[in-house]
């Protein structure tokens, strides 16, 4: 899907300065799901981007099923398709989700989506997850829409939870971590084990503690303020190294290397 996006919005603007700089753009991508087949008013979302959500929409391109305009450092596709997404992409990020306990039940009888995608330089990666999630806010606000998944970490989040947290992000300047990353625990044996997905969309590899006595909500505070920390400002992590990007709360770096816990996954081990 990532690669047809390219090639569109390459089509659509010429995109001189990835050209120049022969550099493969990023491209932030994800799905709204809405509960019926009707196509929602681009027009409409457009005025709630630009007058809700403070989205600074310029050049933009209105049709009845794709809404494309520019923002800084940023191109933006919000493009509606007549047919639910992937169901083995939902069915996935529904069987873990733990913010939104009824996701099982719900997201699946979703009947059409609008896929977003927002390209830009790979450096300016953060910036392109809050233009998403913006966009995302405004495409929930004006649709009859279910929630928002973002298939390459596996993360779903109802309308509600999702629209409270654009809306911090607006406000407040607050990440909206849970949309963006997944955390996953693992208790066993009176130990407990956590892990993120989707540090990677950062340019990072994913965190994860493996048997920690600790219990659960500290190990999961720990991998959340570490992934907040690490989103806002990248460093890479080796083994030996003691990270404090956490005030109070030294992380050590154990190793980095095959995952225990993710499938073909290369991780950041850390202790606490």
């Amino acid at each position: 899907m990532r690669f047809a996006l390219i090639c569109l919005l390459a089509g659509l603007f010429s995109l001189p300065l990835f050209a120049q700089q022969n550099t493969t753009p990023k491209i932030v991508s994800g799905m709204v799901l809405l509960e019926s087949r009707t196509a929602p008013d681009n027009a409409k979302i457009l005025k709630s981007l630009k007058t809700d959500w403070k989205v600074a929409a310029d050049s933009a391109s209105v049709s009845d099923k794709t809404l494309v305009f520019s923002l800084p450092g940023a191109t933006v596709m919000i493009a509606w398709l007549d047919y639910p997404a992937p169901q083995e992409d939902v069915l996935l990020a529904s069987g873990i989700s733990w913010l939104w306990r009824e996701a099982r039940q719900v997201a699946p009888r979703h009947q059409s989506h609008v896929v977003i995608s927002v390209m830009g330089k790979p450096e300016l990666a953060l910036d392109l997850y809050k233009y998403f999630t913006t966009c995302a806010a405004g495409v929930l606000s004006q649709t009859n829409s279910s929630a928002v998944l973002m298939n390459t970490q596996y993360v779903i989040l109802d309308k509600a939870t999702y629209l409270n947290s654009a809306t911090n992000l607006v406000k407040e300047g607050t990440l909206p971590l849970y949309a963006w990353v997944y955390f996953g625990m693992l208790p066993e044996e009176g130990k407990n084990s956590g892990y993120t997905y989707g540090l990677q969309e950062f340019g990072m590899k994913e965190l994860e503690i493996v048997n920690a006595p600790q219990p659960a909500n500290e190990v999961h505070g720990v991998l959340y303020d570490a992934a907040a920390a690490l989103v806002q400002r990248p460093i890479q992590l080796k083994t030996g190294m003691v990270y404090d990007g956490i005030p109070g709360v030294p992380l050590k770096i154990m190793g980095v290397g095959p995952s225990s816990l993710i499938k073909d996954e290369t991780t950041v081990r850390v202790e606490f």
